[in-house]
């Protein structure tokens, strides 16, 4: 009988650690949706994996429904925008003549990044 508390106690708790973490993501993923990113990227730097942390001057930019990685061919000084309700992360970088140039258009790749109605 022991044993059966313990299995259920220890299955409550994984189970609600998976929520959790999956209510978490949906509503960060919802804000991001919700608001509009526009910023130049003032430092990269890439994790074991490829992936990409973005900072804005020091803040840490977190994103999402997008997968940004080192193959996403980012450059310091790169302009990062994306509007509100909008569904594509648009990376533009600085030409010669001092005008931005769009050089990629990311679509969402997120857990919840086709769940939501885009303009």
């Amino acid at each position: 009988m022991e044993i059966k508390k313990r299995k259920m106690i220890i299955l409550s708790i994984a189970l609600l650690l998976f929520v959790g973490i999956f209510a978490r993501n949906f509503i960060n993923s919802r804000k991001e949706y919700n608001q509009t990113l526009s910023f130049i990227v003032s430092k990269i730097e890439v994790s074991d994996s490829g992936s990409v942390k973005l900072y804005d001057n020091k803040k840490r930019i977190l994103i999402y429904n997008y997968h940004l990685s080192e193959y996403t061919n980012l450059k310091v000084g790169d302009s990062i925008y994306k509007g509100n309700l909008q569904q594509y992360l648009l990376i533009y970088r600085k030409e010669v003549d001092g005008k931005y140039k769009l050089i990629a258009k990311e679509k969402p790749t997120g857990v919840f990044g086709g769940f939501w109605t885009y303009k």
